[in-house]
């Protein structure tokens, strides 16, 4: 018997603040809190639409931030924070003239633990990082459980005040980072195909995308033919005569001939494909092109195809008009193989030999043009 084995994956997730409560002082009121969601300001850098101002009035300044965390699981064996820290990008006073601290309740003990403070530098902005809290394990003496920082609403408390009146805070943006670990089972194996479906090395091939469908020319293995224009009983008969049928479609590209171009928008739409008329690059990073191309697959399923080709596929060596990277490209396929399996359809990886190592666990085979030649 074989025993999956549970593996941990690790992820950060980053809170921002939800409110702010001030006890002695105040704040500027035209500027928003969704402000310090984004760290924009650099050196001496000053644009009052993204930041707030903490003012003393005359006494110490006292106030506290919440960050509502409702959505992060914990408590439980398959998620949980191991620790967090705060991110504050900040300009004011040095501290030798004025501290300006930063504090995080611990509502299990009632006390305020210290976080960061400000630096030396004056009037510049600085990004300060407070220290790694764990909350990895509440065995451990100095070790806390996560939910130690959590108020009867799943949200933390930052308390920033300063220890004299004599000067003002800018804020440019403040996060905690939670450092989340999940314990994870490998997925389900997808199941496994007939002898009828299955493609081996050493297998002969038929590629006939003309859309001649010459079945007596069929003598091979396995035949690749064009998704659109082959029909389900086409396919039919060749299966009959055990043939594995491979359904081409263009993954990558718009194409002036096929029946579906009109649900493309224009601006997924780029430039022309080289050598190729009619033919357009499109950006793959779109969900409309996503979910263009899982009606695709699906219509391969119908028609009772055993395995799906997507072409175009490595559009980050080529000029799309869109700005295409490799990761961008493993994401999509990435994609297209989850739809593909999900369908119980083999799909074969294209070309795209840059990126094969990473993909191969997620792809059933691989074709590869002109390899001879090149």
């Amino acid at each position: 018997m074989v025993h999956a084995i549970k593996v941990q994956q690790e992820a950060k997730v980053i809170i921002r603040p939800s409110s702010i409560t001030i006890k002695r002082g105040s704040r500027s009121t035209d500027q928003k809190l969704k402000v310090l969601s984004t760290k924009e300001l650099i050196n001496q850098e000053d644009d009052w639409n993204t930041y707030i101002e903490l003012y003393p009035n005359n006494q110490k300044f006292d106030g506290s931030f919440l960050f509502s965390c409702k959505d992060v699981i914990i408590g439980t064996p398959e998620k949980k924070v191991i620790s967090f820290q705060l991110k504050t990008n900040i300009r004011g006073p040095s501290v030798t003239y004025q501290k300006w601290i930063f504090k995080v309740r611990n509502f299990r003990t009632k006390k305020w633990e210290s976080l960061t403070r400000n630096k030396k530098k004056s009037w510049t902005w600085q990004v300060l990082s407070s220290k790694h809290i764990s909350t990895n394990n509440d065995d451990e003496e100095g070790i806390h459980s996560f939910n130690d920082y959590l108020d009867g609403k799943n949200r933390m408390k930052v308390r920033l005040y300063s220890n004299n009146k004599k000067d003002n805070l800018n804020v440019d943006y403040m996060a905690i980072i939670l450092a989340t670990t999940t314990t994870v089972s490998p997925p389900t194996p997808l199941p496994t195909p007939s002898s009828k479906q299955l493609i081996s090395v050493g297998d002969t091939w038929t590629y006939d995308l003309g859309g001649s469908f010459d079945i007596q020319s069929y003598n091979t293995k396995v035949v690749m033919i064009d998704l659109f224009d082959t029909t389900k009983d086409q396919i039919k008969s060749i299966q009959n005569d055990g043939r594995t049928v491979c359904c081409y479609f263009s993954a990558g590209t718009w194409e002036s001939w096929r029946e579906d171009k009109s649900e493309f928008p224009s601006w997924v739409i780029g430039k022309d494909m080289d050598n190729w008329d009619g033919e357009k690059w499109l950006n793959v990073d779109k969900n409309v092109v996503k979910s263009i191309m899982k009606k695709r697959i699906q219509l391969a399923a119908d028609k009772g195809c055993n395995a799906v080709e997507p072409d175009n596929v490595d559009g980050y060596l080529h000029e799309t008009g869109f700005s295409i990277t490799s990761q961008i490209s493993k994401n999509y396929l990435k994609f297209l193989s989850q739809v593909a399996h999900d369908l119980n359809l083999l799909i074969a990886l294209k070309n795209s030999a840059e990126i094969v190592n990473a993909m191969e666990p997620l792809f059933d085979f691989a074709i590869v043009e002109s390899c001879y030649k090149w």
